[in-house]
């Protein structure tokens, strides 16, 4: 596991905002637009976290979270611009670690995860 980061979101400009943001927290971070790229680069890059847009869950289903967890052991981000508690209810089934809602407006609570993130990957 790295001191990188996963986006995967099938919207170009979203994922390239998200990014924005990571890279003000000198994190390194990769993108991909679909479920097979993003196993490819979980594989072969080994991300500290991964940011998945809820969209994008929904598109290929709730057990793709499984999936990433059976080959990745850190932290798994969902985030979305809107959420209904039957989604909400969906991720905590999946055993996701956290949701953010409008990623660039919690700026703080992002910048905490991946500062918590960076720390337990120096252990």
């Amino acid at each position: 596991m790295t001191n990188a980061s996963l986006i995967i979101d099938k919207n170009a400009a979203t994922r390239y905002d998200l990014k924005l943001l990571l890279w003000q927290f000198n994190f390194l971070t990769y993108e991909c637009g679909n479920t097979s790229e993003a196993v490819t680069s979980i594989v072969s890059k080994g991300p500290g976290i991964i940011f998945i847009s809820l969209q994008t869950i929904k598109d290929t289903g709730f057990d793709f979270i499984q999936q990433i967890k059976d080959l990745h052991s850190g932290l798994i981000i969902v985030y979305t611009d809107q959420v209904t508690k039957d989604d909400l209810m969906e991720c905590i089934k999946a055993k996701v670690d956290h949701v953010l809602l409008n990623p660039s407006e919690q700026i703080e609570r992002l910048r905490d995860i991946v500062t918590s993130a960076l720390q337990s990957i120096a252990i």
